[in-house]
């Protein structure tokens, strides 16, 4: 009978020392998973990377905007795409289009989005 109480001790330990591996194993593997997501070679967005709109006005300037238009001061940040929106003045106007000078936060490149609207009615 001894015996048996002896070996249930036995196993109970057994099993507690195997609860508390697999809770540090688990632990262990959700702290490098949340690691893994930060690592710095990836890039993550916070408020101090965050393109300026001195940055995206000198990426505007040499790209194919300024050969469509003056770059105006009026420019809003889409956070959700990470780009500068500058409004651009056509030298040509294209009927019911606002053209935007599009700066990209990741690819530091600008492209012209000229934002037409509307049916175009036939003369």
């Amino acid at each position: 009978m001894r015996k048996f109480l002896i070996i249930e001790r036995l196993i109970g330990i057994i099993v507690l020392a195997v609860i508390i591996v697999a809770t540090y194993i688990y632990l262990a593997q959700l702290q490098f998973l949340n690691q893994s997501v930060n690592m710095p070679s990836q890039k993550t967005y916070t408020e101090t990377n965050r393109l300026t709109l001195q940055a995206a006005q000198a990426v505007a300037v040499v790209s194919n905007c300024v050969k469509e238009g003056t770059l105006s001061d009026k420019a809003l940040y889409n956070v959700e795409t990470r780009t500068w929106w500058i409004e651009l003045a056509p030298f040509v106007e294209k009927s019911g289009c606002g053209p935007a000078c599009v700066v990209s936060e990741d690819s530091r490149t600008a492209d012209i989005n000229w934002r037409c609207t509307g049916l175009i009615a036939p003369q």
